[in-house]
């Protein structure tokens, strides 16, 4: 069961309300409130939901993701009814029925694959960033979407179980309107979610080049924005108390963070996050050799780069013998260590975002 903090936020993401009032007032190009309209109404009805009643983003993510109208296109079904409940079908088939339905101009259904491939792509490759640009187009709407699966009760089809994928979507857009969100969790007491906090922060105070080149290179690009004294002041001040975190992933996160927002003041904190202990290792084909990662490093490491830096510390590789246990050497092994982040939602999350 997810913890309590993910659903404090609910209301404070968005300013006005996305239920069926608000929606018969919008019909502009890329108004996904307006496609959904009546599939929003009925969300609740069509799922026959008798538990507590929707967040207006909420009741807009049931809609948008069809699950309360469960579409098809040309044969392919969004959904596939397994032993252990709902679940999507084929990442392939989805693929297919995205391409086929924009294509022919059905923009609901095709928003609604292209929500599915977001949060659930076989993995991160051309069909995971085509939709995330269709959906791109719908900007706010995709985004309440986003939040609506964060705020969805445990009981929920499906849904609840994308919620570190929706995180992890919302922090790559970095919009600073989500700044209220981000700071929420930032303040959670799941890891994960307190990492994507953290990250979303710094991409929604973007200082522009290079740190997107360097950074954000696997992301959604962040836009500038303009952010005020006093929140760049809350901002650097979250990103310090998280770079001295007892988790990796909340670690790399700063590292990351400071690298999209910070500026050369930065230099001494990053540089200790590029000396970081954890480290992840994997088997490789080869009995013989080891894949090793520092996750914490290699954020820092880029992010040194974005400020004109360069470190010689071990970040990856493959190693064996003598040099495996050299880089191993006063490390941290942390490829088990899931210590306050839930299991069940790490294993949806199928795509890898900037290594952590």
């Amino acid at each position: 069961m997810r913890s309590a903090p993910l659903i404090l936020f609910a209301g404070i993401a968005f300013s006005s309300s996305i239920g069926p009032p608000a929606i018969a007032q919008r019909h502009s190009q890329g108004d996904a409130a307006a496609l959904f309209r009546s599939e929003v109404a009925e969300a609740p009805q069509k799922l026959n939901w008798k538990g507590s009643q929707f967040s207006d983003e909420t009741r807009f993510a049931v809609a948008a993701s069809g699950l309360s109208w469960r579409p098809e296109y040309e044969g392919v079904s969004l959904f596939r009814n397994e032993k252990s409940g709902l679940a999507y079908s084929d990442a392939a088939s989805r693929a297919r029925a995205f391409e086929g339905a924009r294509s022919a101009g059905q923009e609901k259904i095709a928003f609604s694959f292209a929500f599915s491939l977001a949060l659930d792509p076989e993995r991160q490759d051309t069909a995971w960033r085509d939709a995330r640009q269709f959906l791109g187009r719908y900007g706010r709407d995709y985004e309440q979407a986003l939040a609506g699966i964060l705020q969805s009760p445990d009981k929920l089809p499906l849904l609840p179980s994308y919620t570190y994928a929706a995180a992890d979507l919302l922090a790559m857009r970095g919009n600073p309107k989500l700044r209220a969100l981000f700071f929420t969790l930032a303040e959670s007491s799941d890891r994960y979610l307190r990492s994507r906090g953290i990250a979303g922060l710094g991409a929604s105070a973007f200082r522009g080049e290079p740190a997107s080149r360097h950074v954000a290179e696997a992301a959604d690009r962040p836009r500038e924005f303009s952010v005020s004294a006093v929140e760049r002041r809350m901002i650097d001040e979250a990103l310090r108390r998280a770079a001295e975190d007892k988790n990796w992933h909340t670690r790399a996160a700063a590292a990351y963070a400071l690298g999209l927002c910070g500026d050369e003041s930065e230099l001494p904190l990053l540089e200790k996050l590029a000396t970081d202990r954890a480290y992840i290792i994997e088997r490789t084909g080869d009995k013989r050799t080891s894949q090793v990662a520092y996750p914490v490093r290699s954020a820092a490491s880029r992010a040194l780069e974005a400020l004109g830096k360069t470190t010689s510390g071990v970040t990856e590789g493959v190693f064996s013998g003598k040099e495996l246990q050299r880089a191993l050497r006063g490390g941290q092994n942390v490829t088990n260590d899931h210590s306050d982040v839930d299991r069940k939602l790490l294993k949806n999350v199928t795509f890898a975002w900037v290594g952590f």
